[in-house]
């Protein structure tokens, strides 16, 4: 059976627990995401850069590791 949509399903009690408005906690936390967002785009060609070299790099045999 596939889950009821929008309207017609059930309130979660979850909504019970919303804050009914914006606090200021929220936006240095946002910030904060923000910020960690940003220095990971930073890093994405260095970590592509060290994926492709470990991806072209040599392979260890099994009979080495077992």
């Amino acid at each position: 059976e596939r889950p009821q949509i929008g309207d017609k399903r059930k309130p979660s009690p979850l909504g019970d627990i919303q804050p009914d408005h914006w606090l200021p906690e929220y936006t240095s936390e946002l910030i904060n995401v923000l910020n960690v967002l940003g220095m990971l785009v930073d890093l994405e060609p260095k970590q592509a850069d060290l994926l492709n070299r470990i991806c072209d790099g040599p392979l260890i045999p099994a009979s080495k590791i077992a």
